[in-house]
Parts: structure tokens; C-alpha cells; sequence
């Protein structure tokens, strides 16, 4: 994970990646994200997440991103 610096102390921005096993198919799962979250009070007042919906595989194939695959 990276964690960026935002100008708005309440403001957090990270990218990660999430790697995991698509059921049905039991193939990998990979996809990069990037996660923006505003806290006010010590709770999560706010939360997005941005990612690539051409790189995201159909989790009802095995039309899967491979492990190890950049998107």
C-alpha cells in the first residue's frame, strides 16, 4: 500500500491492491484501487474508491486478471 499526502489533514488517499480467489472459478482475483477516505471525529465521514472497469474480470467466468498481471 501506498499513502499519499493530501493538503486536508482529514483526508487520507492509498493505493492498494487486492488479491484474493474468485469462487466460482477458483481462478485469482487482482485489482489495483485507490482509496480516498475524509475522517472527521475519529470516524470515517467519507469513503471512495476508484478502479479500472475494463481490468476488472467478469467473476462469473474464468475470464480473470492472472496473478502478477499490472492493471
Amino acid at each position: 500500500m501506498t499513502v499519499h499526502q493530501s493538503v486536508d489533514p482529514d483526508v487520507v488517499i492509498a493505493e492498494l491492491t487486492a488479491t484474493g480467489t474468485v469462487v466460482p472459478t477458483g481462478q485469482p482475483y487482482r485489482m489495483s484501487y485507490v482509496v480516498v477516505v475524509t475522517v472527521r471525529d475519529g470516524r470515517i465521514a467519507h469513503y471512495r474508491d476508484y478502479w479500472n472497469p475494463l481490468a476488472a474480470p467478469d467473476l462469473t467466468s474464468a475470464a480473470v486478471i492472472p496473478v502478477g498481471t499490472d492493471v
